[in-house]
């Protein structure tokens, strides 16, 4: 396998080139997630605090330089919202609110609210972790503190599976683009696969066998479905990882920030895995392809407690508990463009100075 290494601190990179634009909201931000159709959506809230602190989801527009702006907002009861996920399809929202999944409809330009199910059953303090669709939009996962994963039918919210085998708190999940597998990791130090259609545990890798020491955080099928995205920290360091998908077999590790990873995101081209880490807000893109960082910059001082790549990949989407939204903008073609500019640059420099050496000789 190929280990890389390197903290990398600069605002840009390889000539890519980045901007950063901010959106405050009137509450501690947890989650976020994009639609297909590029409608954002940010959640969070104060909880059942006494502070007067509202628990919402907002809706977002981000135009095409990267601008950020409310559209509208919804309030969501006594809970805050502290994980999300948008149907393929565009047309249902699904929330984590304590220990169940709030399912809305996106119905045109309105978010309307049908209704709850309780999908985490811990005996101690229930709370939902990790809500995913599948490609189809016709089922939904979910995880939490009882270490159980339930698929559900969106229609009828109906359980169809529950994966049992994990023994802590599950982190995070993911359906394959067949929706016939699920990948998840828990706080028991374990990536799991399952089969959707039977339930069955396909295979389960140790994180110490990637890394010692290593602390799972989260886990995506990459878009050929031949591999799997593991964000973990080892070494006071966050690391993204490529997994062989069948057999578990280490392919790549990368070590990207200092500290514990707070979150990570996959595109939807499958070129690039964002991470952030540690105690400020920091944005990390990596490409497995070129097995190199793109850019890392700081665009907070909070720590980033969720991001997500826009439709086109060209935007990362991030949230933080100062109620920040933020989005970092990524150029891949602009790397081919700076290199003509560095070229021209050059030309004109060598031009420069000829002439200056032939009205000496003059």
């Amino acid at each position: 396998r190929r280990v890389h290494g390197g903290l990398h601190s600069l605002s840009s990179h390889f000539g890519f080139t980045m901007a950063r634009h901010v959106l405050g909201l009137p509450v501690p931000l947890f989650c976020v997630a994009v639609a297909p159709n590029g409608r954002v959506f940010a959640a969070g809230g104060g909880g059942e605090s006494r502070t007067g602190v509202t628990n919402q989801v907002f809706e977002l527009g981000v135009s095409s330089d990267g601008t950020l702006r409310q559209v509208r907002s919804i309030d969501t009861g006594p809970f805050a919202v502290m994980n999300m996920a948008v149907s393929p399809l565009s047309d249902l929202l699904a929330t984590g609110e304590e220990a169940s999944a709030h399912l809305y409809e996106l119905r045109g330009d309105d978010i309307v609210s049908l209704r709850h199910v309780v999908t985490d059953q811990a005996e101690s303090a229930p709370r939902q972790r990790a809500v995913v669709f599948n490609s189809a939009g016709d089922m939904f996962a979910t995880t939490g503190e009882d270490a159980k994963i339930r698929v559900w039918k969106c229609q009828s919210l109906k359980r169809e599976r529950t994966f049992t085998g994990h023994t802590r708190a599950v982190r995070s999940l993911d359906f394959n683009s067949y929706s016939s597998q699920v990948v998840s990791v828990s706080e028991d130090g374990t990536i799991k696969t399952w089969q959707v259609a039977s339930g069955a545990m396909l295979r389960s890798v140790a994180a110490s066998s990637i890394l010692a020491g290593g602390v799972l955080r989260a886990c995506a099928f990459a878009r050929n479905n031949r591999e799997l995205v593991v964000g973990l920290t080892a070494n006071d360091a966050a690391h993204v990882c490529l997994l062989n998908a069948e057999t578990g077999n280490t392919l790549s590790v990368a070590r990207l920030l200092p500290g514990r990873m707070n979150c990570m995101a996959t595109s939807p081209c499958g070129r690039f895995v964002a991470v952030s880490a540690g105690e400020e807000g920091v944005v990390c893109v990596y490409t497995f392809e070129r097995s190199e960082i793109m850019l890392t910059v700081r665009v907070g001082s909070f720590p980033l407690t969720a991001m997500a790549f826009t439709p086109d990949s060209r935007f990362v989407v991030a949230v933080s508990m100062d109620g920040y939204v933020r989005s970092v903008r990524v150029f891949p073609q602009s790397r081919w463009l700076a290199a003509f500019c560095a070229v021209l640059v050059a030309l004109l420099a060598a031009l420069a100075a000829i002439w200056r050496l032939t009205r000496a000789a003059v």
